[in-house]
């Protein structure tokens, strides 16, 4: 007998678990993104002459871009969660270590649009090139 593969019967979508987990998970995801928009624009505006010289078009591209990104690795919590779920079935992450996993997400994806969009306007204000 083969064994069951991650997503077979011991984790269907039927399991009331995992049903719970995505739930808790995908209900936060709003707040997710609008934190990260918040950040963004707030970025973009202290950063206003890069933001005009890398063009506006330009910088809502690399924001929708960063945010679907952004989306897939938050997509990656749950998924690891249910990774553990089935390789560990014993081991229970409670509401704090949740809540917990979800603010550090929150805060190095802070981090990661900071640096990026900040690196992205520096570049297009010609601020990577050596000083003479």
């Amino acid at each position: 007998m083969e064994k069951e593969e991650i997503l077979d019967i011991g984790l269907s979508l039927n399991n009331e678990n995992v049903t719970h987990l995505i739930k808790w998970w995908e209900s936060k995801r709003l707040s997710y993104n609008l934190i990260l928009i918040v950040v963004e624009i707030m970025v973009l505006v202290a950063n206003w002459r890069g933001t005009l010289n890398m063009g506006i078009p330009l910088a809502i591209f690399y924001c929708i871009l960063y945010n679907s990104v952004a989306n897939a690795f938050y997509t990656i919590g749950w998924g690891i969660e249910l990774w553990i779920k089935y390789y560990f079935p014993s081991f229970n992450l409670g509401k704090n270590t949740r809540l917990f996993l979800l603010i550090a997400g929150i805060f190095l994806s802070i981090l990661v649009t900071y640096s990026w969009i900040t690196v992205e306007i520096s570049y297009s204000m010609g601020l990577n090139q050596k000083w003479e």
